[in-house]
């Protein structure tokens, strides 16, 4: 334990406006658990034009600090991620943290709370419990979640929170999985969490508190379908968990917010998401075998919400086909047919729930994902147990 090395990693692209008192908060955070020689604080950035990389070397630390400029095409998160889990494995690291750079509500809290169940030996996978804004965490809510209880039968909360710990074993294994191309980018954080899970390593989740940082919104175009191929390309992987964990005690991560950001915007995009569906919609008719009248019936402008279980009977046919029945057929495929169901789903269920009580709208969260998990149970009896 004394000769213990600590490395808390943060991925980053623009992020000079927030990086440096994400790195202080980290630096504080530190003092709490080691002494400042065992620790070190790497920043991976990709190739940023805001000098994100020159803020972080000139915030002043007691902890060391590197950095790295990743240049390899394509860019993206996931890059950044390996190659500070490369650095630890090279620097034998035993316990690390990543954490976004664009964190406004980090505090030392943070990072004592995700590093502290590793050092104990606890867990070699620490994953984040966070009170978020309703308007938050879509692809949380709507996908990740509910595909680790599906998948799993695990209630993990926020498998694709951007702050986690790891051990060194875990890292380890980490780095020995095949990635795909959406892994390098948005989809990294689902790869973590499904393969340790899959993999049967140890695991904790840390109450963080509030999450703030800037908007994920503008960036879905790029968030929402790397995470779904990467999901698919991680469960092929991976046998579907018929043992059923506990998960009574899965913690509301939604908190009331009145204001409906991005509200225009969103709308704008409903609309081109309902224009995509309508052309895919023999590959959807394809998944479900048959002619399902309410999912086409939300396809139609101003037509009807997209509900949890006509979206989870589409979510888990869409799992079924991906990766029992056509595994050879590039995710990705699978993810540029589901984005634009999922866009329906998020945003419908936002225009039919925004003003009801924050305790109906968690409610309908943990029902999808219990609905997903029973109806991909369904599907495996049916083509593989």
């Amino acid at each position: 334990m004394r000769n213990m090395r600590l490395a808390v990693g943060i991925p980053t692209f623009q992020e000079a406006d927030s990086i440096e008192n994400v790195v202080r908060q980290i630096d504080d955070g530190l003092a709490r658990l080691r002494d400042p020689a065992d620790c070190i604080i790497v920043n991976v950035d990709s190739g940023s034009s805001d000098a994100t990389s020159e803020v972080f070397l000139n915030t002043p630390t007691r902890r060391r600090k590197e950095s790295f400029v990743i240049t390899e095409q394509p860019r993206g998160k996931g890059r950044n991620v390996l190659r500070f889990f490369q650095y630890c494995s090279e620097q034998q690291v035993s316990a690390l943290a990543i954490v976004d750079g664009d964190l406004r509500s980090i505090t030392p809290d943070w990072i004592e709370a995700l590093l502290a169940p590793v050092l104990r030996g606890e867990a070699d996978y620490v994953t984040p419990l966070y009170l978020r804004r309703r308007f938050d965490g879509s692809m949380t809510n709507h996908f990740a979640y509910p595909m680790m209880r599906g998948y799993f039968g695990i209630g993990l909360r926020q498998p694709v929170g951007g702050e986690f710990a790891f051990s060194a074993a875990l890292v380890e294994h980490l780095l020995r999985q095949p990635v795909e191309e959406a892994v390098l980018g948005y989809g990294i954080d689902i790869f973590l969490s499904m393969h340790a899970v899959g993999g049967g390593f140890k695991l904790a989740q840390a109450m963080l508190g509030r999450k703030l940082h800037k908007p994920s919104f503008p960036k879905w175009g790029l968030i929402q379908p790397q995470a779904i191929a990467a999901a698919i390309a991680t469960a092929r992987l991976h046998p579907i968990r018929v043992a059923e964990a506990d998960t009574d005690g899965v913690s509301d991560s939604v908190d009331d917010w009145p204001e409906y950001r991005f509200y225009d915007e969103s709308q704008a995009l409903l609309a081109k998401a309902r224009a995509r569906a309508r052309e895919l919609t023999p590959g959807y008719r394809s998944w479900l075998g048959g002619e399902p009248a309410e999912l086409f019936a939300s396809f139609e402008d101003n037509g009807p919400a997209l509900s949890a279980g006509t979206w989870t009977d589409l979510l888990a046919a869409c799992v079924a086909r991906a990766v029992w029945v056509e595994p050879q057929i590039p995710a990705s495929v699978f993810a540029d047919h589901l984005a634009p169901a999922l866009y329906i789903r998020t945003i419908t269920c936002w225009n039919e729930t925004w003003k009801r009580p924050i305790a109906e709208y968690n409610a309908e969260i943990n029902l999808q994902a219990r609905l997903l998990r029973e109806k991909l149970l369904a599907h495996a009896r049916k083509l593989i147990l």
